[in-house]
């Protein structure tokens, strides 16, 4: 086993530079044409890296007249001349490949970032795909505030930022005055409820599950339960039960009294 390692070792590229998954790179190749050699260079994101040691590969994705280009190159393959490390990004390692895989490969035609966070920021950035449209609906506290945005993709890909989903001050007086005059009531957009530990399911299964908005409570323990099924619940859960009183004392909708029963008496993380 010690020989193997010992030959593996002979054989790995001591001049390849530190870079990981998120980082932009320059790979010069060398192409070998009958008697002839050139210098051929493919310049991409690294959304992938397979470890190990002759055997490790990492994947560098480009944009191409507005189609996704993909290498899988050895990393320590005598074809590479050398690796140039043109930015360093910061997201975890294999995120952006597993994301994008998601979408199917193109990329996401809309992307909400609800974070002022800058790897956040960068990450939103390169999931985006042709004509992707990036929400930053988090407001920074800081004025100062700034990330890099890949403007490469803004002139050949469309890709463009939006810093609401459209709404303005107006629109929000408008509807507050509404709700005042009953004319509108949000309550009745809120079909369900649950705990922090309901909000990764409901997410996943979110075209699947029917009704309206499912309120998620980050500070208790709570399966997703729709209002409709309160009743039903409550025949062996006393929580459930007096939350179906509460509601259909309020037109069976959620309201400031069940919210309020809620916290005090629901199990907490």
């Amino acid at each position: 086993m010690d020989i193997i390692k010992q030959i593996e070792r002979e054989h790995m590229r001591m001049d390849i530079p530190a870079f990981k998954p998120g980082d932009a790179v320059k790979v010069y190749l060398r192409i070998v044409e009958g008697e002839k050699e050139r210098i051929q260079m493919f310049q991409g994101n690294v959304i992938r890296m397979q470890r190990g040691t002759t055997g490790a590969t990492f994947t560098v994705r480009k944009i191409s007249d507005g189609v996704g280009v993909e290498r899988i190159l050895p990393m320590h393959s005598p074809f590479i001349n050398h690796i140039e490390v043109v930015t360093e990004g910061r997201v975890r390692r294999s995120r952006l490949y597993y994301l994008r895989e998601l979408s199917g490969g193109t990329g996401y035609d809309d992307v909400v970032c609800f974070a002022p966070v800058k790897p956040v920021i960068e990450q939103a950035d390169d999931i985006l795909g042709f004509d992707g449209c990036l929400n930053f609906f988090a407001g920074p506290t800081d004025s100062q505030f700034k990330a890099p945005f890949n403007w490469y993709n803004v002139h050949y890909l469309y890709t463009h930022v939006v810093g609401t989903s459209g709404g303005n001050t107006n629109d929000m007086q408008e509807a507050i005055a509404m709700m005042n005059a009953g004319k509108l009531n949000p309550s009745a957009l809120v079909t369900h409820i649950g705990g922090l530990n309901a909000a990764i399911d409901t997410t996943l299964n979110l075209p699947k599950i029917p009704g309206g908005k499912k309120l998620i409570y980050n500070h208790i323990d709570l399966p997703l339960a729709a209002i409709s099924d309160f009743e039903e619940a409550g025949k062996t859960d006393p929580l459930f039960a007096e939350l179906d009183k509460i509601c259909k004392a309020n037109n069976n909708l959620w309201s400031p009294e069940a919210e309020k029963y809620l916290l005090a008496n629901a199990k907490k993380i």
